[in-house]
């Protein structure tokens, strides 16, 4: 009697156990599988997208550290650029989250992310953005108050100047070199646009801005700035025009009022795009 009862315990276990591993037989060969095979497709997918996503990144972390630095370039619109750049590649960037829990929406997010994306637009906007912002910032160190030296070396690699030569407190005609709110350096020059019998000075400096033009320099922009202005309230004053102005930097770069505007503005590019120059 024991015997049989232990007969039947042991087919009621085995019973249960075949149901068991035919219930875990179904549920491998039904989901589990199927499952892992489908985010292994999907995983494989992701992988291509968060490469993509991880040189977008880097792209943007170098311009957004460029922005951080809080670095002033020469051109504000540079910034300006350079800050909406980031902002849309950030706003394309695709999300990759972890693979969903049900079969079929994995592989609805599969081919989504096996469409891929292009980040080419943004990556190569970027990469122009910094570049100019880069440059742009340096390009303002370069103007910002630099050395007598640096100026002359310009200005005697334009063709049509000559005649360069900078001023001493001994022969200053403003009488501002060195001093509160003047200039720290002014180079005057000779133009060869200028018809020179008008002059009778023995040199650039004697001729003044009239013979050809002037670079004068400051500490500050605001310094700059001022005189810009005090320039411009001569703009219409006929023989006491003290000619075309406008500021770079903390330097006011002039040319002479002899010159007709289309050779003022010529000029002054000139001049500006060697003071720049890197």
């Amino acid at each position: 009697m024991e015997t049989t009862r232990n007969s039947k315990k042991k087919l009621i276990i085995i019973g249960i156990a075949i149901i068991l591993i035919a219930a875990i037989g179904v549920w491998y060969f039904t989901y589990k599988k199927p499952y892992d095979s489908a985010v292994s497709k999907y995983n494989a997918a992701a992988e291509k997208i968060l490469k993509e996503n991880t040189n977008l990144d880097k792209s943007i972390n170098e311009a957004q550290k460029l922005i951080d630095s809080k670095k002033q370039p020469l051109e504000e619109s540079v910034l300006v650029s350079t800050k909406e750049s980031v902002k849309k590649a950030k706003k394309v960037k695709m999300n990759v989250p972890d693979a969903p829990k049900k079969i079929n929406d994995v592989k609805k997010e599969t081919k989504v992310l096996e469409k891929g994306v292009d980040y080419s637009k943004q990556l190569a906007e970027l990469q122009k953005n910094t570049q100019m912002l880069d440059r742009s910032i340096k390009q303002l160190v370069q103007v910002t108050n630099p050395s007598q030296e640096f100026v002359l070396k310009a200005l005697k690699n334009i063709k049509s100047i000559n005649d360069v030569k900078a001023v001493t407190e001994k022969n200053d005609p403003n009488g501002n070199l060195n001093k509160a709110g003047g200039y720290t350096a002014a180079i005057y020059f000779s133009s060869s646009q200028v018809d020179h019998s008008l002059f009778s000075g023995k040199d650039s400096i004697d001729n003044g801005a009239d013979g050809g033009g002037c670079v004068e320099v400051y500490k500050t922009k605001k310094d700059a700035e001022a005189r810009n202005k005090y320039l411009a309230a001569f703009d219409t004053a006929g023989m006491m025009n003290s000619g075309s102005h406008s500021v770079l930097g903390t330097i006011v770069v002039r040319t002479s009022s002899q010159l007709t505007a289309t050779q003022q503005k010529k000029l002054e590019k000139s001049i500006i795009d060697k003071l720049i120059e890197l």
